[in-house]
């Protein structure tokens, strides 16, 4: 899912390079509320997803 997501990795990256960790950690915080939508979305359309567990040996 962060693959479709490359500027915000970039974004916190730069703050974490430039030793801002309370910024990049404020960063992922917000993006936890802001993708939570599209984290489901992208979860339940994973072919390996069934019921909240993970298929055994798939």
């Amino acid at each position: 899912m962060m693959g479709q997501q490359r500027q915000r990795v970039e974004q916190v990256l730069t703050q974490t390079r430039r030793g801002d960790c309370p910024r990049s950690q404020a960063l992922a915080r917000e993006w936890g509320q802001e993708m939570d939508a599209g984290f489901s979305a992208w979860l339940v359309s994973w072919p390996n997803w069934r019921r909240g567990e993970l298929v055994a040996g798939v």
